[in-house]
């Protein structure tokens, strides 16, 4: 309410500091932002609000990067939002955490085409493709990108709100990442790795 940002990096800063990144990000960050969300949603607070907090929080998580240990392994992982998705919070503290356990992330960001997609894939030949869609309206073209980066034989997975009920899941190649991005990283980890 005070819309003060730096007030924000510094709460999730002590917070980093007593949990540590990984329960910061799941326990702190995200059931923040989605509150904020459903304030908005509620008219208990304004666009202005919810756009200093996804902003303060998009510092803090670019800082994690920033200050992330030199990659260790070498394929990266493609990070992307379906082609009709513009929610990327998720996926940028998802890149964040694997930053921070040492893997080079591709972060397309919001609405990837899929050709764009698949330009990717070819050109970095990654370790993992993430695709995100948090917007039901979405969840088709997303599922077309899992679909198309599933056949190219590259490990592939989805997250995000679309996909929360097992029945949105069903005939999607890939492995679904579920609601925690702590236990996010270890799936994608060991399948990059494996």
């Amino acid at each position: 309410q005070a819309m003060e940002p730096g007030r924000i990096r510094t709460s999730l800063d002590d917070a980093t500091d007593e949990l540590g990144l990984g329960p910061t990000i799941d326990e702190v960050v995200m059931p923040a932002m989605r509150r904020v969300g459903r304030w908005w949603e509620t008219g208990r607070c304004g666009v202005g609000h919810e756009h200093v907090a996804t902003e303060a929080v998009r510092a803090w998580l670019g800082k994690i990067t920033a200050f992330a240990p030199e990659p260790q392994r070498l394929a990266p992982v493609v990070l992307a939002c379906g082609p009709r998705d513009s929610h990327t919070l998720g996926m940028e503290a998802l890149g964040a955490l694997l930053a921070h356990a040492g893997r080079r992330c591709c972060v397309l960001g919001a609405r990837t085409p899929v050709p764009a997609l698949v330009a990717t894939v070819e050109r970095v030949e990654p370790a993992a493709v993430v695709v995100v869609s948090h917007l039901s309206m979405g969840r088709r073209s997303a599922m077309e990108a899992v679909r198309t980066v599933a056949a190219l034989g590259v490990p592939t997975f989805y997250a995000g709100n679309a996909f929360i009920s097992t029945s949105t899941r069903h005939r999607i190649p890939g492995i679904h990442l579920g609601g925690s991005l702590s236990d996010a990283v270890r799936v994608v980890e060991t399948a990059a790795t494996g």
